[in-house]
């Protein structure tokens, strides 16, 4: 006997079916607004029938801005919020002034087409540069003597075909069959991936970019037309291929992810009147204290002004630990975060998880090579962040006031590196050696008589000293 199937059962194998089919995961398409470097003006400059325009450079590459595209007599169109650059014979508008591009270039967000060749671009303030590389999609791009300049190739296969974001479309009335590379950039390399693609006369085909997902999408490079061979293909990648770029694009996006789990400690209080620049229930940040006679606060713009202790009402921190981290962690966010010292240490306190972190240089990054607990400043009498170097030492402090704090690394003003307290001999523990590991200092940093004594004994003078 046959037993049916419901309906019901049907749709159920259906559905098990569709979820046990491997979805493909795509590739990132889009970048990410990250910072990417400074600025630097070049002696080179693009030159376009007699009217010269800057040329810029960044992490070694040389870039040109899309506004002085437009006045060299390009088109520019836009498209979903992406620029195309087209050449075109119109004539080219001289500058009557030029103002340098000066700053920090940041990746743009979205991708700019020259012609058939989809470019990175880099934001610096309200302008938008490219790698003048890409202006090789569109003619022969020729150097001589400080300038760069376009002269006509009668013989460009590429302009056979038609490329955007969606995809890719043949122009001809013909079979065209093309060579291709897609260029991924993986996080510490670039990924080139063959891929053939046949175009029947007319036909739009779109891209397929299903590839692992962690990789970023840059572009594709045509290698050859109908058997055509693409020189830029083979000798070189329109300007796309710059590692350094592409380097500081991943630690930029890695240093943003450390910056979460490594938050600035913020402690805000609210003006309970008006004082100097401050009006009632206005919002400061608290940097320290001197002794409850006032305070010393920050603005929005991080300026310092100094008011009556009791004129404010402290409100808390702004901002948590977030999670655990690695000693990998901490050697990376140090490393990417530039700091320098006059040593070859670094200390670093981190004021939400009450722990100091000393660093050893290696190279060009920074090695852990001890962790401490510790106890920093009560939200009252806080620690100041910022950053340091150490002063001087002193072997103990607080004789006179009754009590002895042992291997004192003084850092600004009287805030210091030193031990729990003991009695005034030296001997016994007077207090502090269970407040290690949350705030309870009157703004000193506080270890314990053994961590004190190896930052005593290891550390120069002159050591930065990073509190945040």
């Amino acid at each position: 006997m046959v037993k049916k199937i419901g309906i019901g059962w049907f749709i159920w194998l259906i559905g098990l079916f569709i979820i046990s089919i491997p979805y493909p995961s795509y590739a990132i398409d889009r970048f990410e607004k990250v910072y990417i470097g400074q600025v630097e003006s070049m002696q080179e400059v693009y030159k376009k029938q007699e009217v010269e325009y800057p040329l810029y450079q960044i992490k070694g590459q040389t870039f040109i801005a899309i506004k002085d595209l437009e006045a060299a007599g390009f088109k520019v169109r836009q498209e979903g919020g992406i620029p195309y650059i087209e050449d075109s014979d119109e004539m080219p508008v001289a500058p009557e002034t030029i103002t340098p591009i000066t700053g920090s270039a940041y990746m743009a967000p979205f991708p700019v087409y020259c012609s058939n060749i989809r470019s990175y671009a880099l934001n610096v303030a309200d302008n938008t540069l490219i790698p003048i590389d890409g202006l090789k999609a569109m003619d022969q791009l020729k150097y001589s003597e400080g300038i760069f300049y376009l002269e006509k190739d009668f013989q460009d296969a590429l302009k056979h075909i038609k490329i955007d974001e969606v995809g890719i479309k043949n122009l001809t009335d013909h079979i065209v069959k093309l060579k291709c590379q897609s260029l991924y950039w993986n996080g510490t390399e670039f990924e080139r991936i063959e891929i053939d693609i046949l175009l029947e006369a007319g036909e739009n085909k779109e891209w397929d970019r299903s590839i692992d997902e962690k990789k970023l999408y840059v572009t594709t490079l045509i290698e050859e037309v109908n058997e055509w061979q693409i020189r830029e293909a083979y000798t070189g990648s329109y300007g796309q291929e710059n590692t350094r770029i592409f380097k500081q694009y991943s630690e930029s996006i890695y240093l943003r992810e450390l910056t979460m789990k490594f938050p600035p400690c913020i402690i805000e209080g609210q003006m309970k009147h008006a004082v100097g620049p401050f009006k009632e229930k206005d919002i400061v940040e608290i940097w320290r204290s001197e002794k409850r006679y006032y305070f010393s606060v920050k603005d929005y713009e991080g300026n310092k002004y100094q008011v009556p202790f009791e004129s404010v009402h402290i409100i808390g921190e702004k901002g948590a630990r977030i999670g655990k981290v690695s000693s990998q962690e901490i050697e990376d966010f140090a490393t990417l975060s530039h700091v320098q010292s006059a040593t070859d240490y670094l200390i670093w306190t981190d004021l939400y998880r009450q722990r100091t972190y000393v660093l050893k240089r290696e190279g060009e990054k920074w090695q852990l090579e001890k962790s401490f607990i510790c106890s920093t400043g009560k939200l009252v009498n806080p620690t100041p962040t910022g950053f340091y170097e150490v002063q001087y030492m002193i072997p103990y402090i607080g004789e006179q006031k009754g009590y002895r704090c042992k291997y004192a690394l003084v850092f600004f003003r009287d805030y210091m590196y030193h031990s729990i307290l003991f009695d005034k001999t030296g001997k016994y523990i007077k207090s502090g050696q269970y407040e290690l590991g949350r705030k309870a200092s009157h703004g000193c940093i506080r270890l314990s008589e053994k961590d004190s004594q190896w930052l005593y004994t290891h550390i120069p003078v002159k050591t930065t000293i990073w509190i945040r």
